[in-house]
């Protein structure tokens, strides 16, 4: 048994869709080239790439009302996008098409980490419009959660647009201990990916 237990969906982009992926780190490459520095912090930690934290809001839609749940989120979310004292970016919002049906993910990029993150609520709590627009969507809901995340050091790097199509997201529970193996191994296929890339 592998111990990873993962979840597939086909998403649809429905706004600006951008994703989660960076250029190597240098930890990591050292890593790969067996000159692993000591381990002084937690795994997850010394993967992650600091700094920009990204707010994933996951929506359970009450069947028949995505396409009402969407709409009004296209009314109201680039102006906070655009809101130049609110420090996010709408990173993309999508609606799963294979999976999790009913469901979308609404993603904000934080570029001052947490800081951005309390500034951000903070200012959103003094417009009316989102407040009204927050309970508005709330009653569309069976369920929500957000959850903040690091994006990985050593994904590699993409242009950040996109001009429509199916994306998948996949979610992976590890046994303890097992990221840098599961990192490593993820890294391997980047470079072979590159490498064919390059051939052809």
């Amino acid at each position: 048994s592998s111990g990873i237990n993962a979840e597939y969906g086909g998403m649809r982009g429905l706004q600006t869709s951008k994703r989660l992926l960076s250029t190597w780190a240098d930890t990591f490459d050292k890593y790969l080239m067996g000159t692993d520095p000591p381990v002084k912090d937690q795994h997850s930690k010394l993967l992650a790439k600091r700094g920009r934290v990204y707010n994933v809001e996951v929506q359970d839609v009450k069947p028949g009302y995505v396409s009402e749940y969407l709409k009004n989120a296209e009314n109201v979310l680039p102006d906070i996008h655009n809101d130049s004292s609110i420090p996010a970016e709408l990173y993309g919002q999508f609606s799963v098409q294979l999976g999790q049906l009913d469901r979308v993910y609404t993603i904000w990029r934080h570029t001052d980490g947490y800081m951005g993150v309390d500034k951000t609520l903070a200012e959103l709590n003094k417009r009316q419009d989102y407040l009204q627009f927050s309970e508005q969507q709330g009653k569309l809901l069976r369920h929500r959660e957000q959850q903040l995340c690091y994006e990985f050091s050593f994904w590699p790097n993409y242009q950040d647009s996109y001009d429509g199509g199916l994306f998948e997201i996949r979610s992976y529970t590890l046994k303890a201990g097992s990221l840098y193996e599961w990192a490593n191994a993820w890294s391997e296929c980047f470079s072979i990916r590159k490498l064919l890339l390059s051939m052809s």
